[in-house]
C-alpha cells in the first residue's frame, strides 16, 4: 500500500544494496516506456532481476524501507543533526532580533561539530538534497550555507583551521537578517525597491553585530558583510571589486547562491542544480570570482553522475557524463537511448531526484 508515500524521505542506493521489501520511490519503464515498476511498489526478488537486466544501478527507495541499517542510520545521524542545528540557528535569531547578542561559544560548538561530522561529501550533498525546509528557510540556509561551503573550501585545499573559520561564515553570514523586519524578510512575493533596500541592509547590521566581538575572526567578519560584493563591483553594500573581496566572502557567495537557487521557498520553487551550474557558466567571468567557481562545480558535478533526473519534457533517465566544459548540459540515459543536452537545447535537467 502506497498511500501515505508522499510525505515520507526518499534516499538514493545502489542496486547491490537493494533488498525485497524496500518500497520505490519512482516510477521504472521498461525499454517501450511501459510502467514496469509503479511508484510505491513493494521490491520483489523477481524485480531486482529484471531491474539488473534494464541496466539499472542505482534505485529511489522510501527511507523507511531502506534496508541498509548502515544507510539508514547515517541519513537519521544527519536529520537528527541537521534539524538540531536548524533550531540553533532559529533561536539565535530570534534572541537577536530581541536585543540579544551573538552567542559566539554556540557558534563554535555547531562549526567545530560540522567539520567533524561531516567529513563525507556525498551524504553531504545528498543529503541537503532531501532535507529541505520550505517554512524556515532563513534558518535551514544558514546550514546549508555552513555546510557547502565546508565543502568547498576542502575543494580548494585550505588547512583545518580555515575550514572551520569558513564554517563560522556560513553560520553567521546572515546573521544580520535577525534586524530585518519580518514583514520584509518573510514576504511571499517580489520585493518592492523600498523593501529590497531593507533587505540589503542585514549585510551591514550583520557586521555590526559581530565587527566587535574579538573571538570571531576577521575574515569571517568580512564575510558577514561582503557576501553580496561581486567581482566587478556591482554589488553591495560597498561595490567592492574582486581583489578587495575577501576569499571567505568569496566561498560564501558561491554557497549562497547554490543553496538558494536550489531550495524550495514558499512563494518559489527550487531550481535544479544544472540550474545553477548554467547560471554560474554566464557569471563565470567579472560577476563571480572564477576560481571558486570553477573548483566548486568541477568537484560537486561528480556527485551527480548516476543520479536520476527528470528533464523538462517530463522523461526520467540516468545522468551519466557531465562535461567539464560544458556542466548545465549533461549526458543523460533515458530508456535505454543517450540523449546529450549539449545537441538538444529545448531540453534541460529539470529536477534531480533524490
Amino acid at each position: 500500500n502506497a498511500k501515505g508515500t508522499e510525505a515520507m524521505q526518499k534516499t538514493i542506493v545502489d542496486m547491490d544494496e537493494c533488498k525485497p521489501g524496500m518500497r520505490i520511490a519512482e516510477t521504472i519503464r521498461d525499454m517501450t516506456g511501459k510502467a514496469f515498476m509503479d511508484k510505491g511498489s513493494l521490491i520483489q526478488q523477481y524485480h531486482l532481476i529484471k531491474l539488473r537486466s534494464l541496466g539499472i544501478r542505482r534505485l529511489e527507495v522510501y527511507v523507511d524501507s531502506f534496508g541498509s541499517e548502515q544507510h539508514a542510520r547515517r541519513f537519521s545521524e544527519f536529520k537528527l543533526k541537521y534539524d538540531h542545528n536548524v533550531g540553533f540557528i532559529r533561536d539565535m535569531l530570534n534572541d537577536v532580533a530581541r536585543g540579544g547578542e551573538v552567542n559566539i561559544a554556540a557558534v563554535n560548538g555547531i562549526s567545530e561539530e560540522i567539520v567533524t561530522d561531516h567529513s563525507e561529501n556525498m551524504d553531504v550533498i545528498r543529503c541537503l538534497g532531501i532535507l529541505r525546509h520550505a517554512d524556515e528557510y532563513t534558518y535551514s540556509h544558514c546550514v546549508n550555507v555552513s555546510l557547502i561551503s565546508m565543502l568547498i573550501a576542502k575543494w580548494l585545499s585550505l588547512d583545518e583551521a580555515t575550514v572551520m573559520e569558513v564554517v563560522k561564515s556560513g553560520v553567521l553570514h546572515d546573521i544580520g537578517k535577525a534586524k530585518v523586519p519580518g514583514d520584509v524578510l518573510n514576504k511571499q512575493g517580489d520585493l518592492t525597491d523600498e523593501e529590497f533596500a531593507v533587505m540589503k541592509g542585514h549585510t551591514v547590521m550583520g557586521h555590526g553585530l559581530v565587527a566587535d566581538e574579538p573571538e570571531i575572526p576577521e575574515g569571517v567578519k568580512r564575510a558577514v558583510l561582503e557576501h553580496h560584493e561581486r567581482e566587478d563591483g556591482t554589488g553591495y553594500p560597498h561595490r567592492k571589486l574582486g581583489s578587495e573581496i575577501h576569499l571567505y566572502s568569496k566561498i560564501v557567495t558561491i554557497a549562497d547562491i547554490y543553496d538558494a537557487m536550489t531550495s524550495e521557498r514558499v512563494y518559489k520553487k527550487k531550481q535544479s542544480p544544472f540550474d545553477v551550474f548554467a547560471y554560474f557558466e554566464s557569471n563565470f567571468f567579472g560577476y563571480l570570482d572564477p576560481i571558486v567557481v570553477r573548483t566548486f562545480y568541477s568537484n560537486i558535478i561528480t556527485y551527480y553522475v548516476g543520479d536520476n533526473a527528470r528533464l523538462t519534457d517530463g522523461s526520467i533517465g540516468e545522468i551519466v557524463f557531465v562535461d567539464p566544459k560544458n556542466v548545465s548540459r549533461p549526458m543523460v540515459k533515458v530508456d535505454g537511448a543517450i540523449i546529450d543536452l549539449k545537441e538538444h537545447k529545448g531540453l534541460k535537467v529539470e529536477e534531480i531526484i533524490w
